[in-house]
């Protein structure tokens, strides 16, 4: 019998997968040369299944009839605003639970008690420490201080979500994949913190947010959003409003607001943006803001950096592989 990872690729196609995303995910060491023996072929179909969260039973029986492989996903909720076929975002949950599995194996950081937490007092906690307000930053580092490893995504398979919020054996993870540089990524991590504070996430589970966006439908949804804002800006259901005037001045007026009521000021217009429809025009402002405060790292490059301080790569088998995933190669 010939044996070769021709066959595997085309049925890993069938469900997402093509050759070159899987190629992506596996260690550097393995070649298609490896699976050209017996033993070789298992041991790579041994891989693939573990590194995809693909049934491995299902996988090997594919190979020689009609069947297709498929995924051996924990209980999940996926929620989202937009028509979307649920299996077309599986291989991307997959590379997200592969990075959590990873980052989990090695953070050994205690889980804090998380019942007695609420947004006002997760708000009230970081503004006395000294911060101006609350921004990505500062709720990245928030979250790793309790036990709750945050993961931007860089590569991850199209389409995707943009967050998630699991529980694999009691220890909570949040995945962010949103490539805005400035301001986008505080709520989507504020909005999947309140998942998990709120207990949405049963064990062993995860929510899956394909679009995080402030009106919404679902029960669920409503309480993560407002969760969200009441961490962010004190109030559950703020919203900002404004008259007809430049992006100058708009910034100058968010950067006052936002000194007086200690709340981050690329908040405040991306806000804005959301409630008026006026989406463009807060981009330009943000582009401001950003210039005014002086910022120099893009919330990814953030979460990158937060992630490398708590994760020793090194320790890690086959690292190449989570340092692709987040982007730090």
């Amino acid at each position: 019998m010939t044996y070769s990872m021709k066959p595997v690729y085309k049925k890993l196609s069938k469900i997402g997968l093509k050759e070159r995303v899987v190629k992506t995910y596996l260690p550097d060491w393995w070649e298609d040369s490896i699976a050209t023996t017996e033993v070789g072929f298992q041991e790579s179909l041994w891989l693939i299944a573990n590194t995809f969260h693909i049934d491995f039973k299902t996988l090997n029986l594919s190979i020689s009839d009609n069947s297709n492989p498929q995924y051996r996903l924990p209980h999940h909720q996926f929620k989202h605003s937009v028509n979307l076929d649920k299996d077309r975002l599986k291989p991307a949950v997959a590379i997200a639970m592969l990075a959590a599995k990873i980052t989990l194996n090695t953070f050994e950081k205690p889980l804090a008690d998380l019942s007695s937490l609420s947004a006002e007092s997760i708000r009230e906690k970081l503004l006395s420490e000294g911060n101006q307000w609350v921004d990505f930053k500062v709720l990245v580092q928030y979250c790793w201080s309790i036990g709750i490893p945050v993961i931007f995504i860089k590569k991850i398979p199209s389409p995707k979500m943009d967050g998630l919020a699991l529980l694999q054996n009691d220890r909570p993870v949040i995945v962010l994949t949103k490539n805005d540089h400035y301001g986008v990524l505080v709520f989507h991590l504020a909005h999947e913190l309140g998942h998990i504070i709120l207990g949405h996430v049963k064990e062993n589970g995860m929510i899956i947010d394909k679009q995080i966006v402030k009106d919404e439908e679902d029960d669920l949804e409503i309480q993560a959003n407002a969760f969200a804002l009441e961490l962010l800006t004190g109030k559950a259901n703020k919203k900002y409003t404004a008259g007809k005037i430049s992006p100058k001045v708009l910034a100058e007026s968010t950067l006052n607001k936002a000194k007086e009521d200690n709340i981050d000021p690329l908040h405040i217009i991306l806000n804005y943006g959301y409630s008026n429809n006026n989406f463009a025009f807060a981009k330009q402002v943000l582009q401001l803001l950003v210039k005014k405060l002086e910022i120099t790292q893009t919330d990814q490059e953030v979460a990158q950096q937060f992630f490398i301080d708590n994760v020793d790569l090194n320790i890690i088998n086959d690292d190449e592989v989570i340092r692709r995933i987040i982007g730090a190669e």
